[in-house]
């Protein structure tokens, strides 16, 4: 009798354990659009101000090891991007703070490329994101800072709520510095 006890309640605690696994590793479906703000930072920089829509429509993951990842498609059909239509955006891996680098992969004459457009903070419930947009120099490289770098926030009506979104989801990245303006 106990040894029967004791394979039930083994058999009991592995099924537990395996949907405990499924619902942490399976990833889940996003599928969003939103109305949002492209600005710059800095007080000399208010007027720069544009509205954008944003499509997110991928899977949020994590990997065997725990870490976390989006796979998918980020559109940003006003934003003019230097590479064609075919790009891929690259798997995100999100760090401790939901960020990562946003890469896109594609083939033009023949040879591979890779471009990249900045660093975008999800939200945790992944409804809300902020991305830094790098600034292109002439050799196609990319830089950004706080005092007047290019800046994407969504969901956000004006500069005022695109300001308070980044603040709030590059709090760990800001790591105690002044407040984005």
């Amino acid at each position: 009798m106990r040894k029967r006890y004791i394979a039930s309640a083994a058999a009991i605690i592995l099924v537990i354990a395996i949907i405990a696994a499924a619902i942490y590793y399976i990833p889940k479906s996003v599928k969003l659009t939103v109305s949002g703000i492209q600005y710059r930072l800095g007080e000399e920089n208010k007027q720069i101000v544009e509205p954008i829509e944003v499509n997110i429509d991928g899977r949020i993951g994590r990997l065997w090891n725990g870490d976390r990842f989006f796979e998918g498609d980020i559109s940003l059909p006003q934003l003019q991007l230097p590479i064609p239509d075919s790009a891929k955006l690259m798997r995100i891996s999100l760090g401790e703070d939901h960020s990562g680098t946003m890469t896109y992969h594609y083939v033009e004459d023949g040879s591979p490329s890779l471009f990249s457009l900045g660093t975008v903070f999800f939200s945790k419930d992944f409804e809300a994101l902020t991305i830094l947009l790098l600034d292109r120099d002439e050799s196609g490289g990319g830089s950004w800072n706080a005092q007047n770098g290019a800046m994407l926030s969504a969901p956000a009506a004006n500069r005022e709520q695109a300001l308070i979104l980044s603040n709030q989801l590059m709090k760990q990245f800001l790591q105690g510095a002044e407040e984005l303006k």
